[in-house]
C-alpha cells in the first residue's frame, strides 16, 4: 500500500480495527474501496475515511465476530466515533450484524453522498434481540442533503411505515428501488407514495413542493415484491389498483397543466407555474416472481393477472408519452 500512486481500486478482506494500525496507508490514490467484512469488535474503531481520504465509492459489509472476547467490552450506549468524508459519492452497505450497523451507520457524515444502497444479509438467530434502527439511518441521511438514489434490498421483517418516514427526509431522491417481502408492500405503502396533484391555479412554489407528497422529484421507481411469508395471518396482497393509481399520480402532473391551459386566456408565464423541480415518473419497473411465491394456488395467478392487465390498460397512454414500464409477473 505504501507509495502506490497508481492504485485506484482496492478490496480488503476481514478489516479489523487493529489492521488499520499496523498496515501503512500513506501516499496512495485509492478512490474505490470494497471491505468484504468490516468487523467492529474493538473499542475505539478507526475512521476509514482518514485512511482513504479520496474515496468516492465505498462498499462495506458490516459484520461482527461474536466469538471474540472484546465483544462484551463494547457498550452500545456509547456513540461510535464520527466518520466524515467530503468526497464520498456512492455507498453500498451490507448489514450482517444489526448491533454493529446500528452503531456504525449513524456515525457516517457524508455531505457529498449521491447514492446509497442497503442490503440485509442477516440471520435472526445471531442477534435475536436486535433489530435494525431506521432512526439511525435517518440520522445519517440528515448529513446527506443531495442524495439522489436509494436502493433497499431486504427479505427480513422491516416495516414500510419506517421506510416511508425515512423517505420523507430525503425529498431530493430521483431514483428509488426496493426489494422486500409482500409484508412490506401493503396498501398503505402505495397510498402514501401517491402524489397529490398540484392546483393549476394555485401551485406551490418550488421550495414547497414537498407538500404534494413523498418524493416529488422521483423519476425512476423499481419494486420487487416477494411473497415469501404470505401465509401470515391477516395479510392480503397489495391492491393492484393502488399500485397503478400511484404511478398515474406521478405521470399526470404536467398533463393537468397542459389540459388546463388549453383554450384559456392565461399568459404564458401563468401557464408555466407548475414547479420546475417537480418531476414526472419516467421509468417504472415491477417484479413479483411466482416461482418463490407462497401465495395460495388459486390466488397466485389471479393477483398477477389483474396487475398485469391494469398496467397494460391504464398505462398505455403514458407509455405512448414516454413512460418506460417493464414488468416481471411470471407468465403475464
Amino acid at each position: 500500500m505504501k507509495n502506490s500512486p497508481l492504485l485506484r481500486n482496492l478490496v480488503l478482506f476481514n478489516f479489523y480495527d487493529w489492521f488499520a494500525r499496523v498496515v501503512p496507508f500513506e501516499h496512495h490514490q485509492v478512490n474505490s474501496l470494497y471491505i468484504t467484512s468490516f468487523c467492529e469488535n474493538e473499542p475505539g474503531a478507526v475512521d476509514i475515511f482518514r485512511l482513504f481520504f479520496r474515496l468516492e465509492h465505498l462498499r462495506i459489509n458490516i459484520d461482527r465476530i461474536p466469538g471474540l472476547p472484546s465483544l462484551s467490552e463494547i457498550n452500545d450506549d456509547v456513540p461510535y466515533p464520527q466518520c466524515h468524508s467530503s468526497t464520498l459519492k456512492a455507498l453500498v452497505i451490507t448489514v450482517r450484524s444489526m448491533r454493529s450497523s446500528n452503531r456504525v451507520i449513524p456515525s457516517l457524515v457524508l455531505p457529498s453522498l449521491r447514492s446509497l444502497e442497503l442490503f440485509f444479509d442477516y440471520r435472526k438467530t445471531q442477534e435475536p434481540d436486535k433489530g435494525f434502527s431506521m432512526q439511525n439511518l435517518k440520522n445519517m441521511l440528515r448529513h446527506s442533503p443531495h442524495i439522489e438514489s436509494f436502493k433497499l434490498h431486504s427479505r427480513m421483517d422491516i416495516l414500510s411505515r419506517d421506510v416511508l418516514d425515512m423517505l420523507a427526509h430525503v425529498p431530493s431522491l430521483t431514483h428509488l428501488a426496493i426489494e422486500a417481502d409482500s409484508l412490506f408492500f401493503d396498501d398503505n405503502f402505495f397510498l402514501d407514495m401517491t402524489l397529490t396533484p398540484p392546483s393549476p391555479t394555485h401551485p406551490p412554489p418550488d421550495e414547497d413542493i414537498d407538500t404534494l407528497g413523498l418524493l416529488p422529484r422521483l423519476k425512476s421507481l423499481d419494486l420487487t415484491i416477494r411473497f415469501l411469508t404470505y401465509n401470515t395471518s391477516g395479510q392480503d396482497a397489495p391492491n393492484p389498483k393502488f399500485i397503478v393509481n400511484m404511478i398515474e399520480s406521478r405521470r399526470n402532473i404536467h398533463q393537468q397543466q397542459d389540459d388546463t391551459s388549453i383554450g384559456s386566456d392565461q399568459t404564458k408565464p401563468e401557464q408555466s407555474r407548475i414547479p420546475t423541480t417537480l418531476n414526472e415518473l419516467s421509468h417504472f419497473r415491477i417484479a413479483a416472481p411466482i416461482e418463490d411465491s407462497s401465495l395460495p394456488e388459486d390466488e397466485k395467478y389471479r393477483w398477477h393477472g389483474n396487475l398485469s392487465r391494469l398496467l397494460r390498460d391504464r398505462l398505455r397512454v403514458h407509455m405512448d408519452r414516454g413512460l418506460s414500464c417493464t414488468q416481471n409477473l411470471g407468465p403475464f
